[in-house]
């Protein structure tokens, strides 16, 4: 069963992702787009990767919390991972509550990355395909290879936001971040109610880093 922490890890390795196209293809402006956008923050993530061992945790921890922040369009992960009930009250509720909710998801999402990241080692990637997608996205598919364990073949869903390209979605062996989110939510609240969903990612991210950051760059 695929967990929720190697999807995150996934996330991470997707903005590290070395490209490395298999052939000749004549992609279309959003597909360049989206290549492009990957290769900027490939640069940014492989330089974090490489200075494990000299850059001090917590300096390496906010830039990658940054780089995960510019990266992934956590407005829309956040509402797109709740269950269809959560996500009904969340389209219902204040803009403020959302935007409440959106702080913690991002936090806690962040979190778990970070908490991942010193395991990550790299040995090369490639992309293997690209689909264009409905609403214009961008569907880039690779294959990751690791140190230690077998190649991961993942995707990434790349989409225009607002002017700028942000992942909306990852997936690894047909689970998707959102798809996982889904099924944390449905088992982590008991009442099933928007409010108990924040003050339970509320509590986990309480006091961390990682919360201070997101707060500051979100508000």
């Amino acid at each position: 069963m695929m967990t929720i922490k190697r999807i995150i890890v996934v996330a991470v390795l997707a903005t590290a992702t070395v490209f490395a196209p298999t052939g000749s293809r004549a992609g279309s402006a959003n597909e360049s787009a989206a290549t492009a956008f990957v290769d900027r923050l490939m640069e940014r993530t492989m330089r974090l990767l490489q200075a494990n061992q000299t850059m001090a945790k917590p300096e390496r921890d906010r830039e990658l919390c940054l780089l995960l922040l510019e990266g992934l369009d956590f407005d829309h992960l956040a509402t797109a991972s709740l269950p269809r009930k959560l996500a009904r009250q969340a389209r219902q509720g204040s803009a403020e509550r959302v935007k409440e909710f959106t702080k913690f998801f991002a936090a806690y999402v962040i979190d778990v990355a970070i908490k991942q990241f010193g395991e990550i080692s790299l040995t090369g990637a490639r992309i293997t395909r690209v689909r264009a997608m409905p609403n214009d996205d961008v569907m880039v598919f690779t294959q990751i290879d690791r140190q230690a364990g077998g190649p991961l073949n993942a995707g990434w869903r790349v989409r225009n936001t607002n002017g700028a390209p942000k992942i909306v979605d990852v997936e690894i062996e047909g689970y998707s971040l959102r798809m996982h989110y889904r099924g944390f939510f449905e088992r982590g609240t008991s009442n099933s109610v928007l409010s108990g969903t924040i003050e339970m990612l509320r509590k986990r991210v309480q006091g961390t880093a990682t919360l201070a950051i997101v707060a500051e760059r979100m508000n």
